[in-house]
């Protein structure tokens, strides 16, 4: 597992709209078990209502859902394939994704958003 940036150099925000691009290279995802506390974006209210306890879905439903979202403030997203998790991402407190995967996937994850730096007190 590693830990990547959530905020880019320039303020962008990094979420699962912006990483479907990297997930799609490395994985052919059939479901989502997603599980989301807050999210910010049109239907967040819909989508944390439906996610508040772990839920499953299809890839195209869940990304259908999640169009909207421009960030997850708190929520998991684990990718299945044949019902097992090849791919994790989680959003922690509007800081930081934990993301788990293949070594490739984690290496490009971290090479294209940057690892993510505790800020010092």
């Amino acid at each position: 597992m590693i830990s990547i940036r959530q905020h880019g150099d320039n303020e962008e925000l990094f979420d699962m709209v912006i990483f479907k691009g990297d997930i799609d290279k490395f994985f052919a995802i059939e479901e989502w078990e997603i599980q989301i506390d807050w999210c910010l974006g049109e239907r967040a209210q819909e989508i944390e209502q439906i996610a508040a306890e772990t839920t499953r879905m299809k890839n195209l439903e869940f990304w259908q859902l999640y169009a909207g979202i421009h960030q997850t403030v708190d929520g998991c997203f684990s990718g299945l394939i044949n019902g097992v998790e090849r791919c994790k991402l989680e959003a922690v407190d509007s800081s930081f994704w934990n993301v788990s995967g293949s070594m490739e996937f984690e290496k490009h994850m971290e090479d294209m958003y940057g690892p993510y730096v505790k800020p010092s007190a």
